[in-house]
């Protein structure tokens, strides 16, 4: 009954969807199953690359908070190229950083950080600093 209730939750076209992709009955399949066709037809996944391009295209208007840098998406990890190795570097918070300083629209602000004698600071410290 479950998976039944499930598919006519779908709208119509993603139904005529699944009906073409499992070709099968739909009441018979386990919820899991009919879950999994779902979600490959009807959702896109954007690549990591459209995050990473929105990101690197941000700049901060006026009136607008230095919080509002979202990059989570991102995924700023490279895995160890060593055979055997599994280490993942995840250099999120420098590449944010960077950004962040780069939209940075007030120029007394960004003297202010730049001309700052502190010169490693973490993405942590470098907002605090801005606020």
């Amino acid at each position: 009954m479950i998976p039944t209730t499930l598919f006519y939750c779908c709208d119509s076209d993603l139904r005529t969807d699944i009906m073409r992709d499992i070709q099968g009955d739909v009441s018979h399949m386990p919820e899991n199953e009919l879950l999994n066709a779902i979600k490959r037809l009807a959702v896109k996944e954007e690549s990591t690359l459209v995050h990473r391009l929105k990101m690197n295209r941000m700049v901060q208007s006026p009136a607008t908070g230095i919080r509002t840098y979202q990059a989570a998406l991102c995924q700023y990890k490279a895995t160890c190229k060593e055979p055997g190795c599994v280490h993942v570097c995840d250099y999120s918070e420098e590449i944010i950083k960077d950004n962040l300083i780069r939209g940075i629209a007030d120029p007394e602000i960004l003297s202010d950080l730049l001309g700052d004698s502190k010169t490693d600071r973490t993405l942590d410290e470098t907002v605090s600093f801005l606020v």
